[in-house]
């Protein structure tokens, strides 16, 4: 083979250094410029016709101790590569560019200078800034949320958690590394154990839908029993778009606030706000279930309707505020008497009602009924008064009296009303009879206004008849006066 000439190899290599993209720089042991490309001029902004047989003190007027001790150390034979360093151009500029420099050696191997590369990273450093930037602007915002954000990876690793899971961590648990970065979250979830073991393993099952793909999105709303008081949160899963590695993002929100506006809604609704007891609603909604559980066990539930005997004159004589001071006594006492699986309810002004889900036979119900007529019958001291309170309660019996939460509430009514024409402060049993009776009285009322509407009615005037004459007699104001026939 065909040796290349020296001197059209040298040309070759100075053509290549010239079309480098590099800035390709040749000093002399002595520190002067020996070669200086075009990369070198266009990164540097020297020609190289102003820089060739200078040295970097003449370009910058300075000598820097580090620059000294670098050429020194590449003379003794030492390379060095990829240094970064904050470099200034002709016009005083300073870029960003990243150098690697290497002895020359001469015909003996020794070292006749050095070599050195230059590259302008001044973009590619931007574009760091840049996106470094933008991770702690999104990390900052992620911090920011109130949320408790966790990232994982596809085997359920927290990669990622942001500041609010931090800190729920280390008030919550007595590890709190054990919900950071490097624990693998399902195998937390799969051990869970206690009052929470069986929202955990929801969760965990949720995160793996979404991981396979069966899930789009995740949620679960659970309870959180921290050491102060119970919390609520609502816990989504969701996975990162795109077809890069898998992440799933977990978030819990603290829905506690929610929960107990929820929960006061709820009261509003189904409880009455002066006694705290259960209002009619509520009220139907226990006894229906009741009824079904009756029928179904063949049991017999009982109904008691109370009505306090003169409640008006309470309130007519010390005012609606101490009526409904006597209405939370009243409340509290029926509340003492029963049993807890019972319901006591306000249905409204002065009427309670007491549902027996599991009622004893007839002289075991009665005995109860005594002993609430004996509470509810002590004395109250109201606005300096001594109040002696005193009720008349109606009961009706499934499945005897009635079949339905409609009919045992009527009839129970019906019994409580005949108890107040009884004398009141007294019970009464609803009978068929009673049901009669009302319709009866129902029925004459109806006769009598179609009556009235019709003009049924005839007005007779009967006479006085004067007993040992026979005559008829005229009552005036001030005496009888005789008619003559």
């Amino acid at each position: 083979m065909a040796e290349i000439p020296q001197k059209r190899l040298h040309a070759a290599l100075l053509k290549l250094l010239e079309a480098w993209p590099l800035a390709v720089i040749a000093f002399d042991t002595g520190g002067r410029i020996l070669h200086w490309n075009r990369a070198a001029e266009a990164i540097l902004g020297w020609p190289a016709e102003e820089v060739l047989g200078r040295t970097r003190a003449d370009l910058y007027g300075t000598n820097h101790h580090d620059y000294n001790q670098a050429f020194l150390r590449i003379l003794s034979g030492e390379t060095l590569t990829n240094q970064e360093k904050r470099h200034p151009t002709r016009s005083g500029r300073l870029i960003d560019v990243s150098w690697s420099a290497t002895p020359l050696p001469d015909a003996d191997g020794k070292a006749a200078g050095v070599l050195v590369l230059v590259e302008d990273i001044s973009r590619r450093k931007q574009l760091e800034s840049e996106l470094l930037e933008s991770e702690r602007f999104s990390r900052d915002v992620v911090d920011a949320l109130p949320q408790n954000i966790a990232i994982l990876d596809e085997q359920g690793t927290i990669v990622a958690v942001n500041k609010a899971w931090r800190e729920f961590a280390a008030a919550n648990s007595p590890d709190p590394d054990l919900l950071c970065e490097g624990i693998n979250y399902l195998a937390v979830c799969d051990h869970a154990t206690g009052q929470d073991a069986q929202e955990a393993e929801a969760y965990s099952q949720g995160i793996r839908a979404v991981m396979n793909g069966s899930l789009i999105e995740f949620s679960l709303e659970y309870p959180c029993h921290a050491p102060e008081r119970q919390h609520w949160y609502n816990g989504r899963v969701s996975r990162f778009p795109g077809k890069g590695p898998v992440r799933i993002v977990i978030a819990h929100e603290n829905i506690t606030e929610l929960k107990l506006a929820e929960q006061a809604i709820q009261r509003l609704a189904q409880y009455d706000p002066l006694t705290g007891l259960p209002n009619r609603m509520l009220l139907l909604d226990r006894l229906g279930q009741s009824l079904i559980t009756a029928k179904r066990e063949d049991l017999r539930s009982a109904l008691l309707f109370l009505d306090l005997d003169r409640f008006k004159l309470i309130n007519d004589s010390l005012g609606h505020a101490a009526g409904d001071k006597l209405l939370k006594v009243v409340a509290e006492r029926l509340r003492e008497t029963v049993r807890k699986s019972d319901t006591v309810a306000r249905l409204g002004g002065d009427e309670f009602v007491i549902l027996l889900h599991s009622a004893p036979p007839t002289k075991g119900l009665t005995q109860i009924t005594w002993k609430i007529l004996q509470t509810l019958s002590r004395p109250v001291t109201i606005e300096e008064q001594e109040i002696f309170p005193s009720t008349s309660i109606g009961i009706a019996l499934f499945p005897d009296d009635g079949k339905d939460a409609d009919s045992l509430l009527r009839c129970a009514d019906m019994a409580m009303y005949r108890a107040k024409e009884s004398g009141r402060n007294t019970y009464h049993f609803f009978s068929p009879e009673m049901h009669r009776q009302v319709l009866q009285r129902i029925s004459l009322e109806q006769g009598l206004v179609q009556a009235l509407e019709r003009q049924e009615f005839q007005l007779y005037y009967q006479e006085q008849t004067e007993l040992h004459s026979g005559k008829i007699m005229m009552q005036s104001r001030k005496k009888l006066t005789r008619l003559e026939a």
